[in-house]
């Protein structure tokens, strides 16, 4: 992943789901790398979470551990007294933060044909702290349409999410998403099974802050 700063994610890992009566149960592992280019340097981290689900309702909790240092820098601000510029040299540090993330979620499907898409809810939080650094946490909510019953089993969803944390208060990001298994799966939208091919939902970004040294 490569966002408009050209910074970059990578995530790698995989995970175990299984249908234990009416439930669909899952665990997971991540090794995750984000490459931030204000700093020139690699960060780095694991988690990894637990998940639950049934036909409507599901439940997941993420845990995120870092393995990267702090990394410093010197940061320069040009400021205006009156008319005169001066330049403020800053010493920062920044550092990838550890913390969990958990949610609750409820999908209501309308219709087997494929015009029709489910609507998703999902309400949970996160929260992330390392002593010295200002905390990271709050309310999460997220809403989606999924069109699940496409040709070859492909998925294809629409979606916002909001962050409730202080920093990121009132931030609403859209989604689109495609998803395209390998090889061809049976189709069977909106029932227990189907859960056994959902994607993982986690956190893709190394939750990282900076403070003045």
């Amino acid at each position: 992943l490569v966002d408009t700063s050209r910074d970059a994610e990578g995530n790698f890992g995989g995970g175990m789901r299984q249908m234990v009566g009416n439930l669909v149960i899952g665990g997971y592992g991540f090794f995750d790398v984000g490459y931030v280019r204000h700093d020139s340097r690699n960060y780095y981290g694991i988690s990894g979470g637990v998940e639950a689900y049934t036909r409507c309702w599901e439940a997941r909790i993420n845990g995120y551990v870092p393995l990267s240092g702090a990394t410093s820098y010197r940061a320069a601000n040009a400021l205006f007294v009156g008319d005169t510029p001066q330049f403020q040299c800053l010493n920062q540090a920044v550092r990838n933060m550890p913390g969990f993330d958990a949610e609750v979620g409820y999908r209501w499907c309308c219709s087997d044909r494929p015009c029709f898409p489910a609507i998703q809810l999902f309400l949970g939080g996160y929260s992330f702290h390392r002593s010295g650094y200002e905390k990271l946490g709050g309310p999460r909510g997220r809403a989606f349409l999924v069109w699940n019953n496409l040709p070859k089993g492909i998925r294809f969803s629409l979606g916002v999410t909001g962050n409730g944390d202080d920093i990121q208060a009132g931030e609403v990001s859209g989604i689109a998403r495609l998803e395209i298994p390998f090889g061809c799966r049976k189709s069977c939208p909106c029932t227990l099974c189907d859960r056994l091919f959902h994607r993982i939902d986690r956190l893709d970004t190394v939750v990282g802050h900076r403070r003045e040294v």
